[in-house]
């Protein structure tokens, strides 16, 4: 891993380069998510601050930074709802090309369980079936598959199914 990564909360000040970072995880990977780049990048910069989840909160977007450049991001969102508030979910993990295979993605997702752990009793993800690295890295991290979400998205005509990985903090 890189000596100079800075793992942190993203700030609403974030928000141009968690837009710029976002609008490449949406082109580059369209499979990847369930947003398209088309309809992200009609949005303004005020909306992106706005899907930044304030400090204190038990939802969070972590930003991981090689210096000053924001280079990778995972959000973990836990719903108000007391139903479901036990549980988060990890969602929009993506790391720039150039950082990949660093250990940015292990050191994000380190950050987002420990934050997850003092909040939840579980973190659950949705990973596309054909990402074996992210599944790996995932397994590596104890996450253990519960389902596969067939059809889970549509892009171009195409389907692409999901596997459904949790993670219990349970004792």
């Amino acid at each position: 891993m890189r000596d100079n990564l800075i793992i942190r909360a993203l700030q609403p000040r974030d928000a141009q380069e968690w837009r710029r970072l976002r609008l490449e995880a949406l082109q580059t990977c369209p499979t990847a998510f369930s947003s398209s780049y088309e309809d992200a990048r009609q949005q303004d910069l005020a909306a992106f601050a706005a899907h930044i989840p304030r400090t204190g909160k038990p939802s969070i977007l972590l930003g991981a930074f090689d210096g000053k450049a924001l280079c990778g991001s995972v959000g973990v969102h836990v719903s108000a709802n007391p139903t479901l508030s036990h549980r988060g979910e990890i969602w929009g993990v993506y790391v720039a090309p150039a950082f990949r295979g660093t250990g940015v993605a292990t050191a994000l997702m380190h950050a987002a369980i420990a934050h997850a752990r003092t909040h939840v009793a579980l973190v659950q993800l949705s990973v596309g079936t054909d990402n074996h690295a992210a599944r790996s890295l995932y397994r590596s991290l104890g996450f253990e598959r519960y389902g596969i979400e067939r059809r889970a998205l549509r892009i171009d005509g195409f389907d692409y199914d999901h596997e459904l990985m949790a993670l219990h903090f349970d004792p």
